[in-house]
């Protein structure tokens, strides 16, 4: 097995397109939330994908024990509005605490050891900052999963 890295999930959004839908989707609705949301990974050794066919809720992005997992949240245009993740949780003992909460926008934890070979479901609440003082929407949640790794 490779030695494990620090991990980085990017959400990307379609911020303005999100916030601006009526009627906002509710939790349960992933055809909307996958039409403006994109997951990606800078893991080299197993970049993240959904399953064939599959939507954001099958994306799989390998983490390791003892490496920072990092999400943070990127709007596709540049426009003004921000991506702010506030809180990863899942059932699976990954991390620590649970859930992780957000600092400004962002989410970081460090797997503990003990989870080789596990694969869970965690969610991703996010909520979109318009510019202008325009009040927040969201939350948004999405169930993608993650894939534990030990390091050797």
């Amino acid at each position: 097995m490779n030695e494990g890295q620090p991990v980085t999930i990017t959400l990307y959004v379609s911020a303005a397109d999100l916030h601006n839908l009526n009627p906002q989707p509710t939790r349960g609705q992933q055809a909307e939330l996958d039409a403006y949301c994109i997951l990606g990974d800078n893991n080299d050794l197993s970049r993240g994908k959904p399953d064939p066919g599959g939507d954001l809720n099958t994306f799989t992005s390998q983490i390791y024990s003892g490496k920072d997992v990092t999400w943070i949240g990127q709007n596709i245009k540049n426009d003004g509005y921000r991506v702010l993740i506030d809180e990863i949780s899942s059932d699976a003992p990954f991390f620590p605490r649970n859930p992780l909460t957000g600092n400004g926008g962002r989410v970081v934890g460090k797997p503990k050891e003990g989870i080789n070979n596990t694969i869970d479901t965690y969610t991703i609440k996010f909520y979109i900052d318009p510019p202008g003082g325009q009040p927040q929407s969201g939350p948004y949640h999405l169930d993608p999963k993650l894939g534990g790794n030990d390091d050797e």
